[in-house]
């Protein structure tokens, strides 16, 4: 054998050394002796199914895969690498599905859901959220279709495949402008039996046979901006919620006066509230609050969490709510949303607040509240000098609400939570401003400040 010497590698080109490779073969597995060229061996179905098998057990590749949820493009790649690592892939790529059909005059895109159904309908079994959005769909007659056709696999009686669907939402939907097919097709989508969660958001005339017959064993119930025609008046098997929200300035479409309106007692002939425990309500005003009451009286002996978003109060006196009719409540959330910075939507926060310390100092002796919370979400135009110059006297009657005897003689009583989203420069001051105006709550260790910036 010629030996290379040192000086000829520089001129040789890597394909141009043809001379064998000595080594030692008692160092080496004899495997890897094999020549590169030579084919590989036939494996029995046996043999290729125990090398396909799992190193690690199925749910340690799940969890370790879930650590990759936001990485869309690595669990691409990994849903390529093997059997196993595909399945654990799968299940986040195709956990949630959303659909959105706008009319754009562009060409003309198919529809995940639809592609799924019609060419890999194995990867049903993975889809536990769908929302489906719509934006002026008046030309998309041929989508319209396929997506009614596709949606009914989830609702198909005999269907082999296993359905996981756990969370729906329809948003954007003009109940008189879609066509009979759809309409269809979303009434059953709403009766799919492995559903735990509803959301209806911005959908307008709607049906009563829309809710007529929710899913049995149906957990959280969203209505968002949602109006119907009617509401069901009769049912066998209600839901038992555990959480209700509500966004509304009214919900039947016959009630544009508002919802004080409404009857509350309609909303039992939809969902059994007597197991509720979460209740949001979103724009509360004098007008809204006497019918958060109605809504609440079946769920008296359960409710432990009553969050009221952007409260519109004149007077703290105005807008009467009586916390003794909630024995199990636990937690109550006041929350403002406020991106101008104009005085006016600043100054309800005040009131707000101000009417809660005046609602509890009228509580039971016997109350269950462990926590009173704030939460406030600012934009970019708020400066807290602005948050402080509306709160004025406000920050010394919050300080003292330790202090109201039926909160003070309580073991339950955690103290008062301000949350904040906004800058992180906001943020700061925010947590600074808190804790000089709470002297007292700080120092009875019963005040507790979370902020997040936004990203």
């Amino acid at each position: 054998m010629r030996l290379i010497r040192k000086s000829e590698l520089v001129r040789l080109e890597p394909t141009a050394v043809t001379a064998p490779l000595v080594v030692n073969k008692s160092c080496i597995d004899q495997n890897l002796l094999l020549p590169t060229t030579m084919s590989t061996p036939t494996l029995t179905p046996v043999q290729l199914n125990e090398m396909t098998s799992p190193v690690l057990p199925q749910e340690v590749l799940d969890e370790i895969i879930s650590k990759l949820a936001d990485e869309t493009s690595t669990l691409k790649s990994c849903s390529l690498v093997c059997r196993p690592l595909r399945r654990s892939a799968q299940k986040i790529l195709f956990g949630s599905i959303v659909v959105v059909l706008v009319d754009d005059n562009g060409p003309s895109q198919p529809i995940n859901l639809v592609l799924i159904v019609e060419h890999a309908p194995h990867l049903i079994e993975y889809i536990q959220k769908l929302r489906i959005s719509f934006h002026l769909p008046s030309d998309v007659d041929g989508k319209i279709t396929d997506l009614a056709n596709a949606s009914g696999i989830f609702s198909r009686k005999g269907e082999s495949l296993p359905i996981n669907l756990r969370s729906l939402c329809l948003h954007n939907v003009a109940w008189q402008f879609i066509p009979p097919g759809l309409q269809d097709a979303l009434v059953l989508l709403m009766t799919v039996h492995s559903l735990r969660a509803i959301t209806l958001d911005h959908i307008s005339d709607c049906p009563a046979n829309l809710v007529q017959n929710l899913p049995p064993l149906l957990e959280h119930l969203t209505l968002k901006d949602t109006t119907f025609w009617s509401l069901p008046t009769t049912r066998k098997e209600l839901p038992k919620l555990e959480s209700l929200t509500i966004r509304a300035r009214y919900i039947l479409m016959d009630a544009y006066t508002g919802l004080d309106q409404f009857p509350g007692d309609s909303m039992q002939c939809i969902v059994n509230m007597s197991r509720l425990k979460t209740f949001q309500w979103d724009r509360c005003d004098t007008h809204t609050m006497p019918v958060v009451e109605r809504f609440l009286r079946p769920a008296s002996n359960s409710l432990e969490h009553l969050t009221l978003e952007q409260l519109y109060i004149e007077e703290k006196d105005s807008m009467p709510f009586d916390l003794n009719q909630l024995p199990q409540l636990t937690e109550i959330t006041i929350s403002h949303v406020c991106y101008t910075y104009k005085r006016r939507p600043l100054a309800r926060i005040p009131r707000a607040i101000i009417w809660i310390i005046t609602t509890m100092k009228n509580i039971s002796h016997r109350n269950m509240i462990q926590n009173l919370s704030f939460r406030l979400e600012f934009g970019q135009m708020i400066q807290m000098v602005n948050f402080d110059s509306v709160m004025k006297d406000v920050w010394q009657e919050l300080d003292a609400i330790c202090s109201i005897p039926q909160l003070a003689s309580s073991k339950s009583f955690r103290g008062i939570t301000f949350s904040i989203q906004s800058t992180a420069l906001n943020c700061d001051a925010f947590s600074d401003l808190v804790q000089n105006k709470l002297p007292v709550t700080k120092q009875a260790s019963k005040l507790h400040i979370k902020t997040s910036s936004f990203r």
